[in-house]
């Protein structure tokens, strides 16, 4: 284990900043790793009963930072991992050739 990880703290500070980053991102990325994401936050932050309206304010939260974003209350069940694990190959080699193929027109 490196020192970020092995410190509890640091892991944390860290883990925010990555989180913030995403928050601050994610109406760039593609609706299904959005939604992923947002899942993933679901399940990361629910705990108990208390937190049976945590979808809704996570929802309401990410809509007034980026309306356009994809989170939304509709996104009923978190795919599998392996099914995650699809969609995102499949999102950035979707990405990956749109670069490429915007990037070799470019130069005629």
């Amino acid at each position: 284990m490196n020192d970020a990880t092995s410190d509890p703290a640091q892991a944390e500070r860290l883990t925010c900043a990555l989180g913030r980053g995403v928050v601050e991102a994610s109406s760039a990325l593609p609706r299904s790793i959005q939604q992923l994401i947002f899942e993933q936050a679901v399940l990361a932050g629910h705990h108990s009963e208390r937190d049976e309206s945590l979808r809704e304010q996570l929802a309401a939260f990410l809509h007034a930072r980026h309306p356009q974003a994809a989170f939304s209350h509709g996104v009923k069940a978190l795919p599998s991992t392996h099914k995650r694990k699809q969609i995102i190959r499949s999102e950035l080699s979707t990405r990956t050739n749109r670069g490429h193929s915007s990037t070799m027109g470019a130069g005629r």
